[in-house]
């Protein structure tokens, strides 16, 4: 991967893991998937395999991942098609804006260049296939529940759909704030108030 200085000038090329080790800023594709039913906004989190060596069963973000040297962050649109069987052009998805986050947890420093990207659509069941060995489950969670959850210490039921040998069941789960992988929360602060943001807009038409 190519790995940046702080003002996103390139540096060079290292393998992830050296780059996790070190601390280096890297460049990292995220697609926020989000739908509108009944006057509420949706956002559908990924729940990670019980087998990822990091943050194993957590509730992250729909489809994300590391751009390779030889990609630029556009063609990071391939990890909705390796996770969620789902393809569909870059220029469908709406970029959102480049957010510096990071991370720091024992032998692991992440900093990521996050380029962030949002599609208004909704799935149905057997509308996507998940990559089992990347992704359990896919929750579609409202946006004042995620807010309640990670910043208000909340508890929330929620519903999605499991995959398991390729067969998609309904199922459930309670989750909290430690249920979610880890990010920088400044990061989700942006995102929500983007978000609510877009809501109240909507309810202004409406």
């Amino acid at each position: 991967m190519r790995f940046f200085n702080q003002d996103y000038q390139p540096l060079g090329i290292a393998e992830r893991e050296k780059i996790h080790a070190s601390g280096e800023w890297h460049e990292t594709f995220h697609c926020w998937l989000y739908y509108r039913e009944d006057g509420e906004l949706w956002l559908y989190f990924q729940q990670r395999s019980a087998t990822k060596k990091d943050f194993p069963n957590l509730l992250d973000i729909t489809a994300a991942g590391h751009i390779l040297a030889t990609e630029t962050p556009r063609q990071g649109i391939r990890e909705l098609h390796e996770e969620l069987g789902v393809k569909v052009s870059i220029d469908t998805l709406e970029f959102w804006q480049v957010l510096p986050v990071g991370i720091d947890l024992p032998g692991f420093h992440d900093r990521e260049f996050a380029n962030v990207y949002l599609w208004q659509h909704q799935l149905a069941a057997g509308a996507f296939y998940l990559q089992e060995s990347e992704v359990q489950a896919l929750y579609a969670i409202p946006l004042k529940t995620v807010a309640a959850v990670l910043f208000e210490g909340a508890t929330a039921k929620i519903s999605g759909w499991r995959q398991e040998k390729g067969q998609q069941t309904a199922t459930e789960m309670i989750c909290r704030k430690e249920d979610f992988a880890a990010q920088d929360m400044t990061y989700y602060r942006r995102l929500l108030t983007a978000f609510q943001q877009r809501e109240e807009q909507q309810t202004d038409a409406d």
